[in-house]
């Protein structure tokens, strides 16, 4: 076998047979100008003489995503902070110069407001460097779409359900990235579950989060602090994990991973549901925003799975998430 040919067979073409054209739409051309964002998430492969033509949405092995959500994010804390909106969320009195946190009674857009609202230097610092190190590795292989919905999926949900276990007792209002960090961190879960053949040092990323469960379960059984919301931490990450699954990049697209798209999709929408049925009611309008990109991207995955091509054993690309 020659070397063109050798090249040829190891090129994986994700594509559906002319599901997207070859050349830069009119639409892309325009929203790419003025929206960087869109312009990235709607890439056009560098192909070579040897690949044939292919423009696919999700690239993992051909290039790095520009990463933007979690730069913003991470200034914005950082602005916010040293702007005044570090007011503790444990008191009765709402207030501070942003009113940024969440609560029964605060303004629809504090389920993401809170995100830049911590209550000292200490906090705020340790949720920068979690975003720094989950949020930029995520933005870089998996692109900016995908790192801004676990924020919003994570914030909107793991705010709510601190409203629900949490919201009538001594600490009716919440504040912090943590749980937003969480399911930036419990994204790479779904990212396993979707990928695990491709995936490398899988085994030591699946060791990497046990180990992060049993100390969390440990912190939590023996160093409880009433001034934590853990129910912000665990929801933030299930939000990580089901939008992860739902959005997730799958390089080769099995029937069983087929079939966890939708359930992460489903499972979110629950959520959204509960959310609803217990009068979180502006944290659960705002996570729907989400679910046109959940369901969307899932039937995407439908339509690829159905026209994908077959990959010759022991010649899988392996994805970098």
């Amino acid at each position: 076998m020659g070397d063109g040919e050798e090249e040829e067979e190891r090129y994986i073409c994700m594509c559906i047979p002319d599901a997207f054209p070859p050349k830069r739409s009119w639409l892309r051309k325009r929203c790419g100008k003025f929206f960087p964002i869109v312009r990235r998430a709607w890439p056009t492969h560098r192909t070579s003489a040897r690949q044939p033509p292919c423009e696919d949405a999700i690239s993992l092995s051909a290039r790095r995503e520009r990463r933007q959500v979690t730069p913003l994010l991470i200034a914005g804390i950082i602005a916010a902070f040293f702007g005044g909106a570090g007011e503790s969320p444990y008191s009765d009195e709402r207030g501070g110069p942003f009113e940024l946190k969440y609560g029964q009674d605060t303004p629809w857009w504090s389920c993401l407001g809170a995100i830049f609202c911590h209550t000292g230097p200490g906090h705020m610092w340790h949720n920068v460097v979690y975003l720094g190190v989950w949020g930029l590795w995520l933005e870089q292989a998996q692109g900016p779409l995908r790192a801004l919905a676990v924020v919003v999926g994570s914030a909107t949900v793991g705010f709510a359900f601190h409203g629900v276990l949490e919201g009538s007792g001594d600490t009716p209002y919440v504040c912090g990235a943590s749980g937003v960090a969480y399911g930036l961190l419990w994204y790479q879960a779904a990212a396993l579950a979707l990928n695990w053949s491709e995936m490398p040092l899988r085994f030591f990323r699946l060791a990497l989060l046990v180990i992060m469960i049993v100390a969390d379960v440990v912190i939590f059984a023996t160093q409880a602090l009433p001034s934590i919301s853990y129910a912000t931490h665990l929801f933030g990450s299930i939000a990580g994990i089901v939008v992860g699954l739902a959005v997730g990049a799958n390089l080769k697209i099995l029937r069983f991973e087929l079939a966890l798209h939708w359930f992460g999709a489903a499972a979110y929408t629950v959520l959204l549901i509960a959310e609803f049925a217990t009068k979180q009611t502006y944290a659960a309008a705002v996570g729907c925003s989400l679910l046109p990109f959940l369901y969307g991207w899932s039937a995407v995955v439908t339509r690829r799975q159905s026209g994908q091509t077959t990959v010759p054993v022991g010649e899988r690309s392996r994805v970098d998430v």
